[in-house]
């Protein structure tokens, strides 16, 4: 399983960039583990990993290393960092420190592998885990996405289209996937070719999608946000977007959103909220090639500068006028 660790939201250029707050990782093999960073810079990467004690009748600690980069390939020179207890708490608590660490891109989809053992007072091995990571940024400032403080213009196509095609080539046409409730082969690959998602999921979804460095935003329906604790996102969310008849946003069940799918025909509505995807839709019958699905968003950026500037654009098939 690959895991992605991310820092906190933060305020930059007087807009509110929504990036991913500390990981909170439950794995099967390892109940209530977090994994979270701490300070990212080019100079180092602080990686922590936490758990509760399994009793408070004897002392635990974390022993282990964060290895890598590994970058699908490509040749590395891997580095094993070991990882440091921190003492006796009301947790287990470790930390390593990544010297000129590695953010993961689609051009450089660098991955780390964790291998880790809590160990008793007594030398008893209690729990061991090894998980795949990877350090990745997403977010928004105003009318535009930003990956790792980069702004970028996601080009999305529906996986439908995907099936007969190679990941390969859709990373080498530089196209993002829109995925409805992606299985982890799909989650697996896109994080190890460096193939960014954006997905349909549920707030119960938000947790485990999270941990995929892949994945960089999620659409919700609207029904959702009295379900929805804003404080706890640790990924952006994106809603879909119908005009009213003054072509305004109904916020009453949206406030949530940090981003909007909008189709084409209303991108000279004067009332969007920003950032704003434009989707259009071809025909699902046939196979589309990665080419012509390409040249459907670059047309959408062409028409949509006569109006509002989009931030993304989505080919969807005909059979959705937007993402269900």
């Amino acid at each position: 399983m690959a895991v992605c660790l991310y820092s906190h939201h933060i305020i930059r250029s007087n807009a509110a960039v929504r990036r991913r707050a500390n990981l909170l990782m439950s794995l099967d093999s390892c109940q209530n583990l977090q994994i979270f960073l701490g300070r990212v810079s080019d100079v180092e990467t602080q990686v922590y990993v936490q758990t509760d004690r399994p009793d408070h009748s004897t002392t635990y600690s974390w022993t282990g290393s964060i290895e890598g980069p590994y970058i699908d390939g490509a040749h590395t020179l891997p580095a094993k960092v070991p990882f440091r207890d921190l003492g006796p708490g009301a947790t287990v608590l470790a930390e390593s420190v990544i010297p000129d660490g590695c953010i993961w891109t689609p051009d450089c989809p660098a991955m780390y592998e964790i291998t880790l053992e809590l160990v008793s007072g007594a030398g008893e091995q209690v729990r061991r885990v090894q998980v795949r990571t990877g350090v990745q940024t997403f977010g928004v400032s105003k009318s535009s996405f930003y990956m790792n403080s980069n702004r970028i213009v996601p080009r999305l196509v529906h996986e439908c289209w995907i099936d007969h095609c190679s990941l390969y080539d859709v990373r080498d046409e530089r196209l993002w996937i829109y995925s409805e409730l992606p299985g982890k082969s799909l989650l697996d690959e896109t994080s190890r070719l460096g193939v960014p998602l954006i997905v349909r999921a549920t707030t119960e979804q938000l947790d485990e999608l999270a941990l995929w460095p892949s994945v960089c935003a999620v659409v919700l329906a609207g029904a959702e946000n009295d379900r929805l604790d804003t404080g706890q996102n640790r990924l952006p969310l994106l809603a879909n977007w119908e005009p009213d008849s003054d072509s305004r946003l109904p916020t009453n069940s949206t406030s949530w959103a940090d981003g909007w799918i909008v189709p084409i025909e209303h991108c000279g509505a004067e009332h969007l909220p920003g950032p704003v995807i434009f989707s259009d839709n071809l025909d699902s019958a046939q196979q589309q090639p990665l080419q012509q699905l390409r040249g459907l968003c670059d047309a959408m950026q062409t028409r949509s500068a006569k109006g509002r500037r989009g931030a993304g654009f989505l080919a969807l098939p005909s059979s959705a006028i937007s993402p269900p």
